[in-house]
């Protein structure tokens, strides 16, 4: 439904999907949230997801600012999405067992100092 629609009126019919994709993982949340244990979500949970918000705007003001050079923007929109957090102290050791052993090797010691 959303493919046709999209492409009626802006003349993409790829945005229809990424609309219902959208629309999917809102629903998908929300109804995680129902089924969430009491106390998993706190204020702890609170003030880290603000803090990856506050991430998320500067890279992505950073993407905007440097949306005419792509080759530049990819990668100083990660670096400062990462920069921020780590300024937060939101990044924490634990989070590298999910890194590439080769980026894992030059990041603990960061995180281990507490820098």
């Amino acid at each position: 439904m959303l493919i046709p629609w999209a492409q009626r009126t802006y003349g993409n019919g790829s945005l229809g999907v990424s609309i219902s994709i959208g629309i999917a993982e809102i629903a998908m949340v929300t109804l995680g949230l129902l089924i969430v244990p009491r106390g998993v979500v706190n204020r702890a949970l609170g003030r880290t997801f603000v803090r990856c918000l506050v991430a998320a705007a500067v890279s992505a003001a950073m993407g905007l600012l440097l949306r005419d050079l792509p080759v530049v923007a990819v990668p100083v929109t990660v670096a400062s999405y990462l920069a921020v957090l780590w300024l937060q102290r939101e990044l924490d050791p634990e989070l590298l067992m999910l890194a590439p052993p080769w980026l894992a090797r030059r990041v603990r010691p960061l995180l281990q100092r507490g820098c």
